[in-house]
C-alpha cells in the first residue's frame, strides 16, 4: 500500500476507506458516514468530535499502526485538554490528521444517534381513562306494558349498571341491535365512545353475549382471528402453554379437546417426561366428552 494512501478503520462501525496523508479524521469519518458529531464547523472548540487511536498490530485487519500514524498533538487540542478536559489517548477529530494506516475508535459520547436518557425513571401511578372502552350490559326485555325501544332500554342498562346517562348509535349499529340482544339472551358487549366536551356517548359498535368468559369470544368471530390464534406452546415465555378455545385450533369442544391434548403433550415433551403418545392421540382424535373423559 502506498504511503500517500494511508487506510483508516474506524470502530465500532467497521468502516474504512483510503485518503491521502494529511486528511482530518473528522474529514474522513464524515466521508465514510461515520456516526461522529461536531457543532463547531471543525474549529476545535465544541470538543465533540472526540476520537481515540489505537496502536499496535492488528491480525484481523492485517493492519500494523506506528506510534505517528496522526499528527502531533497541536495548540487547539493542549487548549482543549487544559480548558474543557481531554482523557488520556483520546485526539479531536478536526485537529488530528492522518499520517498512516490506523484504526479510530468512536466513544460512545462522541456518536451522534447514541442513546440518550432525557430524564431519571420513576415509579408513578397512572390511572388508565380512555374515551372508547368495552361495556357488558344486560338489558331489560320488552314489555307491552311499557313501551320502550331497545336504544332506550339499552340506555337505561349503561345508567343503571355504569352510570352513564343518556347514548346514542348510528344506523349501521342499530340495524344489528335487535338481533344481537334476541341472540344473546338480552346480553351484549358495547364500544361505548364518551367525548371529552361533555357530549352524549356514542356505540361505536356491539357484540352479542359477553367479551370475557366464554370459548366463545369475540376473538372467536373476526374473520381473520383463526389466523391469529397462539399456539399451544407459547413462543415468548418458558413454561408457558395455551389451551382452550381462544387457543389453537379454536373453539368447540372437540377443538378444545384437542388443544389440551396437544398442551399436556408439549408439558410432558419439554419436560422429557415419558408418555403414553396413543392414550393423547386416541383423546385428541374423540369427539365426545363422555368418551374422553372415561
Amino acid at each position: 500500500m502506498s504511503s500517500k494512501t494511508p487506510l483508516v478503520i474506524f470502530t465500532p462501525s467497521g468502516k474504512r476507506g483510503q485518503f491521502p496523508a494529511g486528511t482530518p479524521v473528522l474529514t474522513a469519518a464524515r466521508q465514510l458516514g461515520v456516526d461522529i458529531d461536531s457543532v463547531c464547523g471543525g474549529r476545535g472548540r465544541c470538543a465533540k468530535c472526540q476520537c481515540e487511536p489505537a496502536y499496535g498490530d492488528f491480525p484481523m485487519q492485517g493492519l500494523s499502526v506506528a506510534s505517528d500514524a496522526l499528527s502531533e498533538i497541536n495548540e487547539v487540542e493542549e487548549r482543549v485538554a487544559r480548558v474543557k478536559g481531554l482523557k488520556d489517548g483520546r485526539r479531536l477529530g478536526c485537529q488530528a490528521t492522518i499520517q498512516t494506516d490506523i484504526v479510530i475508535d468512536i466513544p460512545a459520547e462522541a456518536q451522534v444517534h447514541r442513546q440518550v436518557v432525557r430524564k431519571a425513571a420513576s415509579d408513578r401511578r397512572i390511572e388508565m381513562d380512555p374515551a372508547t372502552r368495552l361495556l357488558t350490559v344486560r338489558v331489560a326485555e320488552p314489555d307491552m306494558h311499557v313501551p320502550t325501544g331497545d336504544l332506550e332500554r339499552l340506555a337505561t342498562a349503561f345508567e343503571e349498571l355504569h352510570g352513564i346517562a343518556g347514548g346514542s348509535a348510528p344506523l349501521t349499529v342499530l340495524r344489528r341491535l335487535q338481533p344481537a340482544l334476541r341472540k344473546g339472551g338480552w346480553q351484549v358487549t358495547c364500544a361505548l365512545y364518551q367525548p371529552t366536551d361533555g357530549a352524549a356517548p356514542v356505540v361505536l359498535d356491539l357484540w352479542q353475549g359477553t367479551w370475557e368468559g366464554a370459548i366463545y369470544g369475540l376473538a372467536s368471530h373476526g374473520k381473520l382471528a383463526g389466523g391469529f390464534k397462539p399456539r399451544n406452546r407459547s413462543r415468548v415465555y418458558k413454561n408457558l402453554y395455551l389451551t382452550g378455545g381462544s387457543a389453537n385450533p379454536g373453539p368447540g369442544v372437540p377443538m378444545v379437546l384437542m388443544s389440551g391434548a396437544t398442551a399436556a403433550r408439549s408439558v410432558l415433551e419439554d419436560h422429557a417426561v415419558p408418555t403414553n403418545d396413543e392414550w393423547l392421540s386416541v383423546r385428541e382424535n374423540n369427539s365426545s366428552p363422555a368418551t374422553a373423559g372415561a
